[in-house]
């Protein structure tokens, strides 16, 4: 058995906390994280905890890392998981432009089309 098990979640700059819930135990957000603590974690035992948090961020990446703990010895102390998200850019505009005829001459009226076309957030390139 763990005991005085804490499942801690901690979003960078760009994330604002909701909300945080878990199956097991007490999950509160204080500051800049989550929280949860059941009073102990039972052998083949799960605690799964959902974190709600708005995007603030316009661009770059955003990362979040949860880190479980217990004070019971464990032969693998660093129990961190960290997650990078890509922030979709706010706009992906595409520009054509199209002429009524491949040649012109003296006199002749041509025509432009012009588009421009938002499609809108998409995951940044790589």
């Amino acid at each position: 058995m763990a005991s005085n098990v804490t499942l801690t979640d901690i979003p960078s700059a760009g994330l604002s906390l909701i909300s945080a819930s878990g199956n097991n135990g007490t999950s509160s957000i204080a500051g800049a994280s989550a929280c949860t603590t059941p009073a102990s974690l039972q052998v083949g035992a799960t605690l799964t905890v959902v974190v709600n948090a708005t995007v603030t961020a316009s661009s770059g990446n955003i990362t979040n890392t949860a880190v479980g703990t217990s004070t019971t010895p464990d032969p693998t102390p660093t129990n961190t998981v960290t997650v990078v998200t890509p922030v979709a850019t706010s706009a992906d505009l595409t520009l054509t432009k199209v002429a009524s005829s491949t040649s012109g001459t003296q006199g002749q009226t041509i025509s432009y089309t012009v588009t421009l076309v938002n499609l809108g957030p998409r995951w940044p390139a790589t």
